[in-house]
Order: structure tokens, then C-alpha cells, then sequence
């Protein structure tokens, strides 16, 4: 099975377009923040990123809502894209396609109306 979640902070303007279809669909990246102890009792603290693609009525729910610095917990099953860059070098990425989402931030007044 190929399902993650992630916690994490918006780590990039949310960028949206739509499709052919007129459907929408939405692209933005998320930090997670690791703190552990290594073997020598030193804190190491790590930073990873994720890229998330989400569509439909969920992009326009996100695009709507979210923005950078927003936190949100994200589930969806992971792809692996493969490209060659300009200079030859074979290059590859870990991305999460949205499946689910939760609003992790207190409700302010003026957003969220659900």
C-alpha cells in the first residue's frame, strides 16, 4: 500500500491553475521538522519538504483558505517523478498526491465557514 500523512507548515505560495477540463488544480510545498538526539546526546534539528499536488474541490478549498505558513495535514499516496536536467544529470522527486486534508490552525472569525 502507498499512503502517507504528513504534518507539516505551508512552505510556498499556494499556485493554482485549471485544467482543460476546468477543473483546478493546486501545487504548493510543505515543511516538516524533525528534532532528534543523535549518539552524542547533540539536538539535531531537520528540516524536510514535501511537494503536494491537490485537485478538484480541494485545490479550490486549499488555494481558498491556506497560505503560506499555514499548517495542515496532508494524506495521499507518494509519486516518484524521474527527469534528466539541462546539464544530463539524472534527476528524481518524491511528491504527495492529495487524497485528504485537515485544517490544523485555530479558526479565525473570518475564515472557515464549516
Amino acid at each position: 500500500m502507498n499512503y502517507v500523512s504528513v504534518l507539516g507548515t505551508i512552505s510556498s505560495d499556494i499556485k493554482v491553475r485549471q485544467l482543460p477540463s476546468g477543473s483546478l488544480i493546486c501545487k504548493f510545498s510543505i515543511a516538516h521538522n524533525e528534532r532528534y538526539k543523535n549518539q552524542k546526546n547533540e539536538l539535531i534539528e531537520k528540516a524536510n519538504f514535501f511537494d503536494v499536488t491537490a485537485f478538484g474541490k480541494q485545490a479550490e478549498v486549499i488555494n481558498q483558505y491556506f497560505r503560506k505558513g499555514s499548517r495542515i495535514l496532508v494524506q495521499g499516496s507518494l509519486s516518484h517523478d524521474t527527469w534528466t536536467a539541462q546539464d544530463g544529470t539524472k534527476r528524481s522527486k518524491v511528491s504527495i498526491k492529495l487524497d485528504k486534508f485537515d485544517f490544523i490552525d485555530r479558526k479565525r472569525n473570518d475564515e472557515i465557514p464549516f
